[in-house]
């Protein structure tokens, strides 16, 4: 099984519990990426400690 495979099985949707209160969390990160602070997108970073932790299951 790869990657997705496991993200997918691993990581859920969750619609319900904050239905009533949605969260919004974009922030705008030019300005921590102009002192050298970057940010990986979601699954990037999720495979990235993956395999950083070694947690392959």
């Amino acid at each position: 099984m790869g990657f997705k495979e496991r993200a997918d099985k691993l990581i859920q949707r969750d619609d319900e519990r904050y239905k009533e209160k949605p969260r919004d969390i974009r922030i705008d990160t030019n300005k921590l990426a102009s002192h050298g602070i970057k940010f990986e997108n979601t699954m990037d970073g999720i495979e990235r400690a993956i395999k950083d932790f070694g947690l392959m299951f």
